[in-house]
């Protein structure tokens, strides 16, 4: 049987450079927080993320990606 899977792709900005270090570093911690034990989170670029979501649905997709942006914001 086939299970779902949810992949997110999110991609931040930050307008200066020291600032962006840390603030990735923020958004790191905040994705590792978030994640089950079966969810992996790779930093895929300079500003890039990507969140696999093992058995989710698109609705709790959603549910975690907005946790996920209102905490960042």
């Amino acid at each position: 049987m086939k299970r779902p899977a949810v992949l997110l792709l999110l991609a931040f900005t930050s307008s200066a450079q020291p600032a962006t270090a840390l603030a990735l570093v923020r958004v790191a911690r905040i994705l590792a927080s978030h994640g089950r034990a079966a969810d992996t989170v790779a930093r895929t670029g300079g500003e890039e993320f990507t969140v696999l979501l093992p058995g989710s649905t698109e609705h709790e997709a959603f549910l975690a990606a907005e946790r996920i942006r209102v905490e960042v914001a």
